[in-house]
Order: C-alpha cells, then sequence, then structure tokens
C-alpha cells in the first residue's frame, strides 16, 4: 500500500472522531485538519521526502484526534489513539515511523519540537506547530473568527477562566510551560 492511500485509511479511520457531536462546531474540527492540509501543501510539501510527508500527514490526523476541552490529557489520549490505527493495520506503517508520530503527537501539547534524532522529522514537528498555531497571525477579522470557534470548543468556562486559559496557553511558547499549564489545571 502506498502512502497515499495509507493517509486515506487513516481519514477514513480518523473521520468520525472529528464529526463528535461536541467537535463539529469548534475549532478542533475537521476543517482544523483539512486547513492544516491546505497549509503544509502550500508551502511545506515539495521541501518533504515521502516518509517526512506520510509523516506529517499522520501526526496531522491524529495530534487533536481527542480533544475536550476540559481535559489536559488530549495528546496523550490521542496518541493512543493513533497506536490502535496501528495495532488495527499493524502491516501499513513500521515501528521506527509509529514512533516518529507518536513523538510528534505527544510535542503538540507544549508546541515544541518532537524529540527525534532524525533533522527531517525534526523539522517535519516544527513545521506542524506552525501550522497548528498559524491561525494566531491571520490578520484581525480572521483571528477573532478563529477565536470564536476556540471558545465553542472551551465553552465549559466562564469568559474569566477562558481569558486565563488563553493567557496561560499563549506562555506555552515561554520556559517552564509545563509549569504554567500544571497551574492552570490546579486553579480551575
Amino acid at each position: 500500500m502506498d502512502n497515499k492511500e495509507i493517509v486515506k485509511k487513516a481519514i477514513t479511520f480518523a473521520k468520525p472522531y472529528y464529526d463528535l457531536p461536541h467537535r463539529i462546531n469548534g475549532y478542533h474540527s475537521w476543517l482544523h485538519i483539512e486547513e492544516g492540509f491546505d497549509l503544509f501543501e502550500k508551502h511545506f510539501n515539495n521541501e518533504s521526502s515521502e516518509l517526512g510527508t506520510l509523516v506529517f500527514y499522520l501526526s496531522w490526523i491524529f495530534h487533536d484526534i481527542v480533544y475536550i476541552g476540559s481535559s489536559d490529557k488530549n495528546e496523550e489520549e490521542s496518541e493512543l489513539v493513533f497506536k490502535l490505527f496501528c495495532s488495527l493495520n499493524s502491516d501499513l506503517i513500521n515501528e521506527e515511523t509509529q514512533k516518529y508520530i507518536s513523538e510528534i503527537i505527544i510535542a503538540t501539547k507544549y508546541h515544541r519540537p518532537a524529540r527525534v534524532s532524525n533533522n527531517e522529522i525534526l523539522n517535519i514537528s516544527k513545521k506542524l506547530n506552525d501550522i497548528d498555531l498559524a491561525y494566531l497571525g491571520y490578520e484581525f477579522e480572521s483571528f477573532m473568527k478563529k477565536r470564536e470557534l476556540v471558545r465553542i470548543d472551551y465553552i465549559m468556562y466562564n469568559e474569566r477562566e477562558f481569558k486565563i486559559g488563553s493567557t496561560l496557553f499563549c506562555s506555552q511558547m515561554q520556559p517552564n510551560a509545563e509549569r504554567r499549564s500544571d497551574l492552570f489545571n490546579k486553579n480551575f
């Protein structure tokens, strides 16, 4: 099976997760995944090997496959779903590639590069994080539309909590982000 067929199989597996009722109207919907595909193809696809492209697509498909706004375990649970996909399709993705994808999924928790020694995969991880955060650089009107979608994902929080959470999210790009995230979880 070639890489395009693997990606199609992953999309078929993943799409129902993104179509769950709590997901379809928020930011972390299938639209987020499609927009990421478009950004990768527009800006980065010609720079990647077949392996790098496969790692990007599978990491991107699975990085938000589990998303509950009140959970601090989305990435870990997303990685478990990726591992389930691999166990159901054990002949499709070799173990080394699976490890790269798992590392990238987990690294999206703090939007940090994955801990991998392969330079191309490290760069794929950085590109994936850039794509995941791209809306932060959109012109104001488009940015605000995305923020409205993000707000839907966090509807369980009041305005004050959402503002604090947004501030803490932005602070993830700073040193000690893990501790800041833990602080947020303890306060709410």
